[in-house]
């Protein structure tokens, strides 16, 4: 994960980048996900920590798709076909057997 701070709102403190690769597991009390620590960006005071749900997953692979990523394509691709297989497996398998 990049961030970058948008330096036409921020003039004055220049352009600043991190970047955060190292994620944690999310306690389910919190609704599970992952997290990333950020220390430092762009001044004081200005740690923080960015929580990824897998919904948000979810959505940053519709639009990686939307803007033509072929592996996000092909990601979509597969879990339509791992739905297909399960389906098949538990519902038409099951019938076709009796």
């Amino acid at each position: 994960m990049r961030l970058e701070r948008n330096t036409s709102s921020y003039p004055l403190y220049g352009y600043n980048t991190q970047e955060a690769d190292q994620f944690e597991i999310v306690d389910a009390d919190l609704g599970g996900g992952i997290s990333a620590n950020v220390f430092g960006f762009g001044g004081q005071n200005s740690d923080f920590t960015v929580y990824v749900r897998w919904e948000d997953v979810e959505a940053a692979i519709t639009k990686f798709a939307e803007a033509g990523d072929t592996r996000a394509i092909m990601l979509q691709k597969a879990r339509r076909f791992a739905e297909a297989a399960k389906d098949y497996l538990t519902t038409d398998l099951v019938q076709h057997t009796q």
